[in-house]
């Protein structure tokens, strides 16, 4: 009996615009959350535009950094069995596919899925 293998998958350039987006999602609830936060304590009546510019690319900086480092130790495959995406974190040795309920051994080194 041979055992039903199939590869990861590769995302291309769905990878990258990915993290862009979450991460620019990420930086503005951060933007607005610390600007909620900050706001009833500032005395000025008018912020200077360059410390919302500079505050902003901060944020998105920071959520970049963060995005990247947890995207990044996900892989994707397709279960041999039934078909079905799944999303697993790479130190993991083995993951139960939810649509067909069969546990499959996670190859790293081949990049591939074993039922």
């Amino acid at each position: 009996m041979i055992p039903k293998e199939t590869d990861f998958m590769n995302e291309g350039w769905k990878k990258p615009a990915k993290i862009l987006i979450l991460s620019l999602i990420l930086s503005f609830f951060f933007f607005f959350l610390f600007w909620t936060f900050i706001s009833p304590f500032l005395w000025v009546s008018k912020i200077h535009q360059d410390i919302v510019r500079f505050s902003f690319a901060l944020f998105f900086s920071l959520s970049l950094i963060f995005v990247s480092l947890i995207y990044m130790k996900y892989a994707m495959g397709i279960c041999p069995n039934c078909g079905r995406k799944l999303f697993f974190t790479k130190d993991k040795e083995g993951i139960r596919c939810f649509g067909c309920g069969k546990f499959l051994k996670i190859d790293f080194q081949r990049k591939k899925l074993v039922l």
